[in-house]
């Protein structure tokens, strides 16, 4: 099948971007940003952050048109896109499901997709995609903790910079994003907190890079439909603390009781996982390992999903 994704430049840097793009290693489609896309011929053509105008226009070159919606139920409360929000977003998709204005809604959350249970409305797991050749730094040399991250409220942050407060590690603690200083600034105030360090944001490999060498992954967000972070963490055989809404890494039992968070609001239980994995050299090591089983794990179905669904649409 002959598939273009599109979506607007300014939506680079977003989960629903990487969802389009690895579509392309995934199965073979092609990524056209949405401000070169010119006439369309191809058997289906799958958008994101396109206004209901220029669905409408295209839909008039009789092209089959998915729209992806990558927002759990609980996110799309608080991360709002529009004046109304995710939801309303959502609404206005279905209706133009309804009137026959689209073809298909692309849902990252599965359990999303079972609410409507619309052979339209199709949960389409997150395409992986992993380049062999990132390198993987020597555990030993490994130091600090992560989190690269949106600022959203359902990533907990709070919690999150309380609990690394309260685990005594004073290596660094490394954060994306210049959006952030004052943030970062506001908790090295409130905790005394002297190990933050901000880096801009950075290019993919780059990410990777600053990823190897760092030795534990915070997140704890109560809201996911995947976690691509956690993934490429684990890819490079790096353990994250999280919570348990990152359904795939949490599968495995032993990551479950190690790194998996139940109490997203107990930050000193948290502060303790933390120190446990990062301090216990016997157990990190095994992490290290399951973590990336997990990873692959989770890359092999998925993309066998993937092309599946595609494949009937």
């Amino acid at each position: 099948m002959n598939i273009i994704t599109t979506c607007p430049k300014c939506w680079e840097d977003t989960g629903a971007y990487k969802y389009l793009k690895n579509l392309e290693f995934v199965y073979k489609t092609k990524h056209i940003p949405w401000e070169e896309l010119r006439a369309v011929d191809v058997d289906l053509l799958i958008t994101c952050g396109i206004g209901e105008v220029d669905l409408l226009k295209l839909k008039r070159q009789k092209v089959k048109i998915g729209v992806l919606f990558c927002s759990p139920l609980a996110q799309a409360h608080i991360v709002p896109t529009s004046s109304n929000g995710d939801l309303d977003s959502l609404l206005r998709y279905v209706n133009m499901l309804k009137s026959g204005d689209i073809d298909y809604i692309f849902l990252a959350s599965e359990q999303l997709s079972k609410i409507f249970n619309n052979e339209k409305i199709i949960y389409l797991p997150a395409p992986l995609y992993w380049e062999e050749g990132t390198d993987l730094s020597n555990i030993e040399n490994r130091k600090g903790l992560c989190f690269f991250g949106t600022m959203d409220s359902h990533k907990n942050l709070a919690n999150m910079f309380g609990a690394v407060k309260y685990s005594g590690i004073g290596d660094p603690f490394i954060i994306t994003g210049t959006e952030k200083v004052s943030m970062c600034e506001f908790f090295s105030n409130l905790f005394d907190m002297k190990n933050i360090i901000v880096y801009p944001r950075l290019s993919k490999q780059q990410l990777l890079d600053t990823m190897s060498k760092v030795k534990l992954s915070l997140q704890i967000g109560f809201s996911e439909s995947f976690n691509y972070t956690t993934w490429e963490c684990s890819m490079l055989q790096i353990p994250s603390i999280t919570s348990l809404c990152i359904f795939w890494y949490v599968n495995d039992p032993i990551l479950r009781k190690f790194c998996g968070v139940e109490n997203l609001d107990n930050f000193i239980l948290i502060g303790e996982k933390i120190r446990k994995v990062y301090f216990d050299p016997v157990l990190y090591k095994d992490l290290c390992v399951l973590s990336q089983n997990a990873a692959v794990s989770i890359m092999k179905e998925n993309n066998q999903m993937i092309s599946e669904i595609l494949e009937k649409s």
